[in-house]
């Protein structure tokens, strides 16, 4: 979407400078770096969904650990430490 629109912008930019060949030039002068523009302020501002479980141990320390998806553990579960972070003790 930023790619898009600042090429769009950087086209109706570049459309006012000079006539002739020199103001088509310009166009596509401006409709690359607006899209370039565009491209990089879309990476900046681009975000992610992540989910923080935070754990309190019995000895009172605290650990935390995010995950991409939905780590399916709720207020109150019994887990345990690993290398991937915390999982559901087996029954």
């Amino acid at each position: 979407m930023g790619t898009i629109a600042g090429g769009i912008a950087g086209a109706l930019l570049g459309r006012q400078i000079g006539g002739g060949t020199g103001q088509d030039l310009a166009t596509v002068a401006g409709a690359a770096g607006g899209a370039y523009a565009g491209r990089q302020i879309e990476k900046k501002v681009s975000t992610h969904k992540a989910w923080v479980v935070a754990v309190q141990f019995p000895d009172g320390s605290r650990a935390e650990h995010e995950y991409s998806q939905d780590p399916g553990l709720r207020v109150g579960d019994l887990v345990r430490k690993t290398d991937q972070g915390f999982v559901r003790p087996a029954p």
